[in-house]
Order: structure tokens, then C-alpha cells, then sequence
């Protein structure tokens, strides 16, 4: 029951962090660092107010776990790693038409934004760190809006399915192309990436490789009969 639960408020906070993405989109500008989830955005996924409730108690938990060091760890590179890391706060919330966004966006159209006091946010953010110090972090609704600039919505859609399936374990020949859609952008940005990243993964090997998350996904499913082998570039 736990389990499901968990995985249950997981699709939501992917669910609003798309709903974001395609909200920011719409914008003339970008947003550096706004919220993942506010309770406007689960509403819209027609939580009811227990479910709105018990979602603000998992995600202070989860949150809570992260800033422990818990957080879900995506690559891992020798001494240097990247986490999923999940902030909540307590604050206002600023409303530009769709999307919710920081002060610093909220102050260059005030005509346009409203403020909604004492509410919960949770942010998600790619937290970078070598040898545990910080050495990076980057909101995640902020990246993915930026990727949708330059390869469209489809492409964030691709990575919205990926991780629908990875949280469900349903990793079928479907979630396999869309993690071959996945390598192609990591290959076309890599001169980019490699400004941050000692290694860029270009193959699905080397993404299971350095992948904590993914090989362990890929792991479990194996046990059930998934196939470990499928052969197909990344550069077709």
C-alpha cells in the first residue's frame, strides 16, 4: 500500500511539473526558479482536499529525506554526482496566467501576476556536487522549459513518458525508444554538457553505467524477464 502511495503523489508531482513546463512555455521570457507543485496545480488533477492534504504530508517527507542526503541519485561519475534533490517552503505563490513562477518573474509583468499568500510549494531541483560540496544547482521545471524551447514539447513529453514508466515499472519496447529519444539529445548537446559533466553518456550501456536509478530500475525489471539486450543506435 505504501509503495503505491508513494509511487501514487510521484505521477502527481510529474504530472504538475509538465503542466509547468507547458505553462512557462507560453511565456515571453524565461522563469530561473519557479515551484514544481502548488496546490492549484493538483487541483487540476482533480485531487480531492484529503488527497491535496496528504500530498503536502509526502512531499515535507520526501523533501525532509533529501535534504539528508537522500536524495535520488541520477549519474554518478567517480567523485562527482547528481541528485534529484526536492524542496518544499511555505510562502506566496505568483500566478502569471497558467503558470506559477518566482518574484523576479512576477515583478517584470505586474499587471499580469497575482500573488497567492501562505502557500505550499515544492521545488524540484538537479543538484550537482563533487567530493559533497555543491558545485551546481539547477531548477528542474526551468531546464525542461528551456529543452522545449529549443527541441519543442514533444521531446519533453519523450522524458515525461520515460519517467512515467520508470516510477510504474513498466519498462516496455515503448520506454525503450523513448530512452533512445533521450541519448539523442544528450548527443546533440554534448559539447554543452561537457562543461559540466567529466562524461557524457552516449550509449545505453554507459547511461546504465553511470546511472544509479536507472541500472537499478533496469535491474529489477530484468528479473522479471525483461530483456537485457535490444540493439539499435542512438544516432539513427
Amino acid at each position: 500500500m505504501g509503495r503505491r502511495h508513494d509511487a501514487y503523489y510521484a505521477r502527481c508531482i510529474l504530472d504538475c511539473v509538465f503542466m509547468q513546463v507547458r505553462a512557462l512555455s507560453a511565456l515571453p521570457f524565461s522563469c530561473l526558479d519557479p515551484p514544481a507543485v502548488v496546490t492549484p496545480l493538483l487541483r487540476r488533477l482533480d485531487l480531492s482536499d484529503y488527497k491535496v492534504r496528504s500530498f503536502w504530508r509526502f512531499a515535507k517527507k520526501i523533501a525532509s529525506r533529501s535534504g539528508e542526503g537522500r536524495a535520488w541519485t541520477i549519474f554518478k561519475f567517480r567523485d562527482l554526482n547528481f541528485n534529484i534533490l526536492l524542496k518544499f517552503k511555505h510562502g506566496p505563490v505568483y500566478k502569471i496566467d497558467d503558470a506559477f513562477v518566482d518574484r523576479i518573474s512576477c515583478l517584470r509583468i505586474p499587471s499580469r501576476c497575482v500573488e497567492i499568500p501562505h502557500s505550499n510549494l515544492l521545488y524540484v531541483y538537479l543538484h550537482g556536487s563533487l567530493e559533497g560540496s555543491v558545485c551546481m544547482r539547477i531548477n528542474v521545471v526551468h531546464m525542461l522549459s528551456r529543452l522545449a524551447e529549443y527541441e519543442g514539447l514533444g521531446c519533453v513529453m519523450t522524458i515525461k513518458s520515460l519517467v512515467e514508466n520508470l516510477i510504474e515499472g513498466n519498462f516496455d519496447d515503448k520506454s525503450f525508444d523513448d530512452l533512445l529519444c533521450v541519448m539523442r539529445v544528450l548527443w546533440r548537446y554534448r559539447k554543452v554538457l561537457r562543461e559540466f559533466l567529466p562524461h557524457v553518456p552516449l550509449s545505453r550501456k554507459e547511461l546504465i553505467k553511470y546511472s544509479p536509478a536507472m541500472r537499478h530500475t533496469l535491474s529489477s525489471l530484468r528479473k522479471e524477464g525483461f530483456p537485457a539486450k535490444r540493439k539499435q543506435s542512438i544516432f539513427q
